[in-house]
């Protein structure tokens, strides 16, 4: 992910999670499509956090599968430095809930 919250790369086992393939992330390249709406201010809120502090660790969101759905899932985040693309984020977690 970069600084603007443009997914750079994903795992296999997060895609599949979500319902994706690698041939489809090209819609999701946005990581604000990936989490549901009710949670846009606090991605946005916990984005400068991740900045600012350097990392983050299990925090809950509502998720939204490829196909709609919604899945609760705890995810941690950490920035890595780039000395040539600048300050980018790394989703080191993504893991899902289940009561």
């Amino acid at each position: 992910m970069d600084a603007e919250a443009n997914i750079l790369m994903c795992n296999q086992q997060a895609l599949a999670l979500l319902g994706y393939q690698a041939s489809t992330t090209s819609s999701v390249r946005v990581v604000s499509k990936i989490v549901a709406p009710e949670d846009h201010e606090r991605l946005a809120q916990n984005l400068q956090e991740v900045k600012q502090r350097g990392f983050l660790r299990n925090v809950e969101y509502t998720l939204l599968r490829r196909d709609g759905s919604a899945l609760l899932a705890d995810l941690s985040a950490s920035v890595v430095r780039d000395s040539a693309a600048g300050t980018a984020g790394t989703l080191d977690r993504c893991h899902a809930r289940h009561h």
